[in-house]
């Protein structure tokens, strides 16, 4: 009996090492898939100086907002676009109500708009006052990019810019730049479009769109999230002051599952959104001079193509 129970001693014994020896190698294995994930990744692309980025984006964050896996890396965003010759100004998100501005006065209209709970997020630069705040104008080599996530569950919701004026023209034109992107056509993260992370790039210029392209990707943001929005100069002529035309910016949002949701989305804009237009220097602007973007090839409507 002290024999048979001195062999089941040792087997289990055995077993139990086993075990243990098989959890201690997984976790090493772990641990070098967690290292081999988490370091940063050097791009170096022709011509251009970008740092690694200090916050990696890293895939599987389904438990944190997106918002905030996007905001740790505009920084790097930021300072790679510094390091090629840009120059930045802030701007902001916001909710515009354009029916109680035209009751109040302060437009002529509601610029075909519909009341709440359709809403409308536009962006803005300067200090002017709402709702005179959301026209802006952008040079021809210049961007403005949005960084931040897609609204809660709602029927649809799309992104836009119209051009509003003509240069030297007082007259109010208020057509689409292009097509929107929109719940159907914009770029995720995966297949769900919801509460999702997005980069949105508004340019007229070809090589600045890919100037932003590379400092995105070397400060870790996946390509999968960029959408870029085209004016194309024949369409609108590019500049600031009297020789550039004005634009504005639509995020619409129709039909949402949850109004509270909606409503701290658009309330909240800037919580959810950074947005931030570049400006190239002298230097740069030279190279980047020449690439216009060409007029977009618009959808078939009802199609999706």
């Amino acid at each position: 009996m002290k024999i048979e129970t001195r062999w089941k001693n040792v087997i289990i014994a055995a077993v139990l090492g086993g075990i243990a020896l098989v959890v201690l190698l997984g976790r090493v294995e772990a641990q070098k898939l967690v290292a081999a994930g988490s370091q940063p990744v050097s791009v170096r692309l022709p011509g251009l100086q970008v740092n690694p980025p200090s916050n990696p984006f890293i895939p599987h964050t389904a438990f944190l907002p997106a918002v905030t896996v996007l905001r740790n890396q505009v920084a790097d965003l930021k300072n790679n676009l510094l390091l090629q010759g840009f120059s930045i100004t802030d701007g902001k998100f916001m909710y515009e109500d354009l029916v109680k501005d035209t009751c109040e006065g302060k437009l002529q209209d509601t610029l075909a708009n519909n009341p709440w709970p359709n809403t409308y997020v536009t962006l803005a630069f300067g200090q002017l006052s709402p709702p005179q705040s959301m026209f802006w104008q952008l040079g021809e080599n210049d961007a403005v990019i949005l960084v931040g996530q897609t609204p809660p569950p709602a029927r649809y919701f799309s992104y836009q810019t119209f051009l509003i004026k003509l240069p030297g023209s007082s007259n109010r034109i208020g057509a689409a730049v292009g097509d929107a992107i929109n719940i159907g056509t914009v770029q995720t993260s995966g297949s769900e479009k919801f509460r999702q992370p997005i980069i949105y790039v508004i340019t007229g210029n070809t090589a600045t769109e890919q100037r932003v392209r590379q400092a995105a990707l070397a400060a870790g943001y996946p390509a999968s999230i960029i959408n870029v929005e085209t004016i194309s100069p024949i369409i609108g002529p590019m500049g600031y002051g009297v020789t550039g035309s004005v634009f504005a910016f639509a995020h619409r949002i129709a039909a949402a599952e949850n109004q509270d949701d909606l409503f701290d989305y658009v309330q909240n804009a800037n919580k959810y959104y950074t947005v931030f237009r570049i400006q190239a220097g002298a230097g740069l602007a030279a190279q980047l001079a020449g690439h216009p973007q060409p007029v977009p090839v618009l959808r078939v409507r009802g199609t999706g193509q």
